[in-house]
């Protein structure tokens, strides 16, 4: 299953993490091998705060919030930068076979060179990766969407339903075929 890089894009709040989440929740009980993190809003009484990155061996870090002190910003959300640099080591893959899944790809994440170096390198190892990527970006995410190993689907009302069970199948296909 080498070399699948598939990343899903779309505006926010579509659904790209929704989708993430259900294909990694399918992976893990299938016992594929996965490293990486997926984002979730962090709210009090409705109302959205900040992001936490949600290892998937559990660990959850918070990476942005409106109360953080920070030079980094996105919105009214500012960024931890060194809290996201310490927890890199979970995207480096242990072996070849493992699936690297990455929620987000976006300008928050890319604030920090050491996130976009780790990003980058990972695209030119064999690993499969399963991610998402911001719909507008930077200079470096519109590099990652046009590198030519990349798989871009981009998420929408009409198809974000179908995309998980598209996604997983392309996995599956992917694993039998041991390409």
């Amino acid at each position: 299953m080498t070399n699948l890089k598939i990343l899903i894009t779309g505006p926010p709040r579509i659904g790209k993490t929704t989708i993430i989440k259900k294909i990694t929740q399918f992976l893990k009980e299938r016992k594929y091998p996965l490293r990486g993190f997926y984002t979730e809003e962090i709210k009090e009484k409705g109302k959205r705060l900040g992001f936490k990155l949600v290892t998937l061996d559990g660990k959850e870090i918070i990476f942005s919030h409106v109360d953080i002190e920070s030079p980094y910003k996105v919105g009214k959300y500012k960024v931890d930068i060194l809290s996201l640099e310490n927890h890199l080591p979970i995207l480096i893959p242990l072996c070849s076979e493992e699936i690297i899944i990455i929620d987000e790809i976006g300008k928050m994440e890319c604030f920090s060179q050491k996130f976009r170096k780790v990003i980058w390198d990972l695209f030119f190892k064999p690993n499969p990766i399963l991610g998402s990527i911001s719909l507008k970006g930077n200079k470096f995410i519109e590099k990652i969407k046009h590198l030519p190993q990349v798989r871009l689907m981009e998420v929408n009302q009409e198809n974000r339903n179908i995309l998980v069970e598209t996604i997983i199948t392309e996995i599956a296909l992917k694993s039998i075929k041991g390409n």
